[in-house]
């Protein structure tokens, strides 16, 4: 699960533009993709459980530890 953080399309916004409008779903969707292959991508975001997983998934241990030294290095209460 995650979201992207983009630049807006503006005037370029296939949804908003008429003249797609009666395109088949096929063309809309290659007009789509290359009108998103322009944007700029500012950040992104994604969830992962590190308690379920960790047992399954070692490299998720390694995660959980640098986010703990982060979290005590720049934390003044850290429980």
């Amino acid at each position: 699960m995650g979201n992207v953080l983009v630049s807006s399309l503006g005037d370029q916004d296939p949804d908003k533009n008429p003249e797609y409008a009666d395109l088949p779903d096929e063309e809309f969707e290659k007009i789509c993709l290359k009108a998103n292959q322009e944007r700029d991508v500012f950040g992104f975001i994604s969830i992962l459980s590190l308690t379920w997983s960790r047992l399954e998934d070692p490299w998720l241990n390694q995660i959980l530890e640098y986010i703990i030294v982060k979290a005590e290095k720049h934390c003044s209460k850290f429980d």
